[in-house]
């Protein structure tokens, strides 16, 4: 009798199960066939054959992990896919109806995975090997996959924002600007700089700085390797790890790529690394340490605002949730200080146009007000509309419903000064047009980063007006003043590939 009831439990989640896949096919095609036993029936059968070999006797901790995911998975998916159809939220019986049903094959999916992983880690390799002696090999295996992808694009990818950096510190009448990187340009410049004025060629100076750019993050990458298997000591974990910073495309043309993003998310990924060694006791705070970490938390800061703004932010978790609470207090405030002083005195010296924070801060309430200019301008008042107005004097707010996925051209005609003279007034405006219309502020919000969360994402999309991740080098025509450097490839045919799989985006067909 009690099987017959898991049965009947089964058959039943397996059918809402089946509906709620149905309900979110149903989202791109209005075609009938979808709802036709040829493609229910088997959806039925998938789902009631691997409920029936789920363990669902996962401790408390997994079991919460894995609902918090589904939960997670499933509002990503299906809010994800309505903005990238409509660009809107249909706020509905319906969508919630399709919420419920899709999150029990995703449940699913994660309990078959949770139970996976328990296996996996559970079963060591009957053959562990020595850290000590894998660690010049992980590190090898890494480089040697990345080399490959840099000779195929060598000297690198020539992005269109490393034009102007290089120029920063080699031509004197560009005006040095806070809007990239400082360090970050000095360091990429000085390398063209030194490829120039002793080797006769741009593009060598250019492979110098991307091979020091790639040796970082192979060592980072193998680190994290290493802590990894170290964890669980499984030599398909650690393959699989190989193989993925090694070998998979999209990222090892990011590491060849010229972008302070890249260092930044290498020093990011330290700090993370080094704050799960501490927190599980492989690491101690000695004086050295305690160095690290500081010179770790001031180049965050100092590769991109955005590293200041995740500081702030994990300023009270480090200091709670550590245990050595004033060493931590004194690493962040002198991290904090040292980015002060690259500010001030240094930026100071070296003439740089420091531009308002402000203005990159506005990014997302630019776009929220740009929505609702374009969608709700009929809710809007007429004290609203001239405060917004005032506050973007040049504005051109209609771009936005093209350009929905990027706010540059939302946040440049930003006032910072008109928001400095009446911030309460401009802050209480935001607030009121929030309240009237917050599901165009969330839309805006979503749509904004959509990329960053939602997990069929497809490009090229035209609402934000750049590739997914670049291969072509800069076209100089664009602006002469721009150093030219020509692409040579080592490796012509794994080129031509990487343009097929990434430039004319045959990775998005991919499962």
């Amino acid at each position: 009798m009690k099987k017959i009831e898991v049965n009947i439990k089964h058959t039943l989640l397996s059918f809402l199960g089946m509906c709620g896949i149905l309900l979110y096919l149903r989202m791109y095609t209005t075609s009938s066939y979808i709802y036709s036993n040829i493609i229910a029936i088997p959806i039925f059968i998938i789902l009631y054959y691997f409920i029936n070999k789920i363990n669902f006797k996962l401790n408390k901790s997994e079991n919460i992990g894995c609902v918090i995911f589904s939960i997670l998975y499933t509002l990503f998916l299906i809010i994800g896919t309505q903005l990238e159809i409509n660009s809107d939220i249909a706020w509905n019986f319906k969508t919630l109806i399709t919420l419920v049903f899709c999150f029990i094959p995703i449940y699913i999916c994660f309990k078959y995975l949770f139970n996976f992983i328990n296996k996996l880690i559970i079963k060591k390799s009957k053959k562990e090997k020595q850290i000590k002696h894998i660690k010049l090999l992980v590190f090898g295996i890494i480089f040697l996959g990345n080399l490959i992808t840099f000779l195929a694009l060598y000297p690198g990818v020539y992005g269109y924002d490393a034009g102007f950096e290089i120029l920063e510190f080699m031509d004197k009448n560009v005006q040095l600007t806070s809007h990239f990187s400082i360090i970050y340009s000095f360091f990429i410049s000085s390398c063209v700089s030194f490829g120039v004025k002793y080797l006769n060629s741009a593009e060598i100076g250019f492979a110098i700085y991307t091979f020091i750019q790639l040796l970082f993050i192979v060592f980072v990458t193998s680190q994290v390797t290493l802590y990894i298997y170290k964890r669980f000591k499984n030599n398909t974990i650690l393959y699989c790890c190989l193989l993925f910073f090694g070998f998979f495309p999209l990222h090892t043309v990011m590491i060849v790529s010229s972008s302070q993003d890249v260092i930044f998310s290498g020093i990011f990924t330290l700090i993370i690394l080094k704050l799960l060694q501490y927190t599980n006791n492989d690491l101690k705070l000695n004086y050295m340490e305690c160095i690290k970490f500081t010179l770790l938390f001031a180049l965050l800061c100092m590769f991109r605002n955005n590293g200041f703004y995740a500081l702030l932010v994990g300023i009270p978790f480090i200091i709670i949730f550590t245990k050595e609470h004033l060493k931590f207090t004194i690493i962040i405030l002198c991290s904090i200080g040292l980015y002060q002083i690259y500010k001030g005195p240094i930026f100071d010296y070296l003439g740089v146009y420091n531009k308002s924070p402000l203005i990159e801060m506005s990014s997302i309430p630019s776009q929220q007000l740009a929505r609702v200019y374009n969608y709700s301008y009929d809710n809007l008042t007429k004290k609203e509309i001239e405060l917004i107005n005032t506050l973007y004097p040049n504005q051109e707010f209609h771009i936005y419903k093209v350009n929905q996925l990027i706010s540059d051209a939302m946040k440049k005609d930003f006032n910072p000064e008109e928001f400095k003279s009446k911030p309460l007034t401009y802050i209480n405006m935001y607030l009121k047009i929030g309240l009237k219309e917050p599901e165009n502020y969330i839309e805006a919000f979503l749509i904004h980063n959509l990329g960053l969360w939602y997990p069929n994402k497809q490009y090229y999309d035209y609402r934000m007006c750049h590739p997914y991740i670049e291969l072509n080098v800069v076209d100089t025509k664009t602006c002469s003043e721009y150093i030219t450097i020509k692409r040579t490839s080592v490796i012509p045919i794994y080129k031509d590939l990487l343009y097929k799989l990434l430039n004319d985006y045959y990775w998005t067909k991919m499962p």
